[in-house]
Parts: structure tokens; C-alpha cells; sequence
């Protein structure tokens, strides 16, 4: 069967009977109800069955507004998410500290909390291995005094980590503010719009092509900096934000196909790619891990990197039509030598 070519206009109303439709639906046979709804207006009765038992007949739905006959399951490139390899899994708390009642304790003993803080940042914040890493930062403004960040191997690691700071004295001192769970990831966009346009997606051939992919994007040193990232010595400064992708309107990421997805990360990546050696990156997928989609952690010599890097960004169309951020947290790292000053009165 031949495309379909020359469609009418879409009634706006179909957007309303028909909410699944992407932007235009068009049927590419005449007996087809929903073609003739097309032509002739609501008089013609909707066919009265699901959007995927529509596309397993056979019919393709498209963005542009042709449709044609294909002989299986129509590839919905829409439907594909982008292959994702991940690293270390990572816990921003941000506290607040309770100096009122650190003053009603001894010197001794506001020495005592001090000295098992610096003990037990000594400890955590171990050199960077494969394991992992700690580090605290004093937050300017943002409601909290202190932001404690976590890289672990595993998810049970950091809620030990989480468990030891409760437990320890200073963990009656801090309230918690605000934290966020996530995992190091580097999404595959280019990947995956190249293999689904070698294979069917989600078949066998698919699926072994992409996971080949995914292997080798792991190994590369430029990706496994992505995954178990250690910021350079120098960079004392931490901006800490989660992000999400728009699904609202004509401005859901989720419905863009994965090839404009991936045009949309490439001019994004190319803007951060400017600041190398000014900013180092962490990007922390979180979806099912916690309410926001991503953690951004920005990490710089000078702060005010952090204002031109996320200005530069915004006007990337990938965050101007589809970025959605939440709270900033800003902050200076707190070596472990420096509680005893921090917790002084």
C-alpha cells in the first residue's frame, strides 16, 4: 500500500476526541473510520478501540500527518527512551544546625561534637576509588548550613552513610532540610537513534546492538569520568540543582522522537563542552529514585561560573522549551579540619 500524501486539515476538535494523537493523525485507507472522520466531520463515528490495538493493524501514526499501511507493529521512535549506562549511586543532604542547642552544651562538650565531625569526615571522605567519595560544603543562603555529598558503589552504602551521621553526636544537631537520591548516568541519545535506525526497536537484533553500545560507551575514559566523577582539588565551589524534562502541552520532551531528542542533548552537551576546565559536571539520573528526573552538580574555581554556565543553558532550546528546575544550593567545601571553628560559639 502507497503513502497517504496530502492530507486535509486536522479539526481542532479531534485533539479533544482523540487526545492521543501526537500533533495530526491521519488514516491512510478510505474505509478506514477514522480517515473518513478526517474528510467529513464528527457525523462519521470514531472507531471505538485503543491506540495500540490501532497500531498493531497495521496503521502508522506520524508527527508530520501522513500515515501509510505497514505490515506489522508501527515503530513509534517517540516511544523510545535513550539507553543509559550508570555509575555511582549519590545523596545530597542539606542540614540545618542547631546552634541554640549547641550553646547550651559544655565547651568540653561542643569540643567532643566537633572532634567526632572531624573523625568521622576524615573517614568518609576517603581518596577517591572506585568506592567512593564524601565531602561537605558550608551552603550560602538556600535555608540550610551545611550540604553533605555522597558517591557510593550501592544504595545500601549511602544509607549507612546516612545511618552513621544520625547516629554520631552532631546528628542531634542537624535537622535535615532537603535531600536527593540519584545515580551517575550518561544517556546514549546518539546511540539509540542510530541503532533503532538499523533494527526494530525493542527486537532481539535491537537489543543486542544497543547493550554493544551501551558496553562500549562504558569503557571509554571520557564517559567513565561521567559515571565516577572526582572534581579537581581546586574546585571548592558546589552548585547543586534537580531538574525535569516538560511533558506539558506542545512542550513534552516524552513525545519528541528520539532523533530530535538527541539533536536537542548534542547543542546542549556543546554549550557545557565550552566551560571544560572551568566547570566540572555531574550529571545524576533519578528517575524512580526520587521526585525530580535529574541532580545537576556544578563544580568550579570561581562561583560565578555557575550563574554563566546555567545562563548560557537556558537559552539552549533543550531547557528553554523543555528544562524545568528546582531548588539551588550553593556552597563552599568544608574540609574536616575546619568543624572545630564551624561549631564554635
Amino acid at each position: 500500500m502507497g503513502q497517504y500524501s496530502g492530507p486535509p486539515e486536522v479539526p481542532k476538535r479531534l485533539m479533544i476526541l482523540a487526545p492521543w494523537c501526537a500533533d495530526t493523525v491521519h488514516a491512510a485507507r478510505r474505509r478506514d473510520p477514522l480517515r473518513r472522520y478526517l474528510c467529513h466531520g464528527p457525523r462519521t463515528r470514531l472507531p471505538t478501540i485503543s491506540l495500540s490495538d490501532y497500531l498493531r493493524k497495521g496503521k502508522a501514526v506520524s508527527r508530520d500527518g501522513h500515515a501509510s499501511y505497514t505490515k506489522g507493529p508501527i515503530r513509534f521512535m517517540s516511544a523510545l527512551p535513550p539507553a543509559t549506562v550508570e555509575g555511582w549511586y549519590s545523596l545530597h543532604q542539606a542540614f540545618e544546625i542547631d546552634y541554640a542547642a549547641l550553646r547550651r552544651l559544655s565547651r568540653d562538650d561542643r569540643a567532643a561534637v566537633a572532634e567526632e565531625a572531624r573523625a568521622l569526615f576524615l573517614e568518609i571522605a576517603i581518596p577517591p576509588t572506585e568506592q567512593g567519595w564524601s565531602a561537605a560544603y558550608r551552603v550560602v543562603g538556600g535555608g540550610a548550613d551545611v550540604l553533605f555529598v555522597h558517591f557510593r558503589s550501592s544504595i545500601d552504602e549511602l544509607n549507612d552513610l546516612e545511618m552513621r551521621i544520625k547516629r554520631c553526636l552532631l546528628g542531634d544537631f542537624l535537622t535535615l532540610r532537603y535531600d536527593y537520591l540519584a545515580v551517575t548516568e550518561a544517556g546514549l541519545y546518539h546511540a539509540t537513534a542510530d541503532v533503532a535506525k538499523q533494527f526494530e526497536p525493542n527486537s532481539a537484533d535491537y537489543q543486542r546492538a544497543l547493550a554493544a553500545e551501551a558496553e562500549a560507551e562504558a569503557a571509554s575514559p571520557h564517559v567513565r569520568t561521567r559515571l565516577y566523577p572526582v572534581p579537581p582539588e581546586e574546585m571548592r565551589y558546589l552548585s547543586f540543582y534537580p531538574m525535569t524534562k516538560r511533558r506539558s502541552h506542545d512542550d513534552n520532551w516524552y513525545v519528541l522522537d528520539v532523533d530530535q531528542r538527541n539533536q536537542l542533548m548534542r547543542e546542549h552537551g556543546l554549550t557545557g563542552r565550552r566551560y571544560a576546565g572551568r566547570v566540572f559536571q555531574v550529571i545524576s539520573g533519578s528517575i524512580g529514585l526520587d521526585d525530580w528526573e535529574w541532580g545537576v552538580s556544578l563544580f568550579a574555581r570561581d562561583p560565578l561560573e555557575f550563574k554563566r554556565i546555567v545562563t548560557e543553558m537556558r537559552y539552549d532550546e533543550a531547557s528553554a522549551r523543555y528544562g524545568e528546575f528546582g531548588r539551588f544550593f550553593t556552597g563552599v567545601r568544608l574540609d574536616a579540619e575546619e568543624w572545630p571553628r564551624l561549631l564554635s560559639l
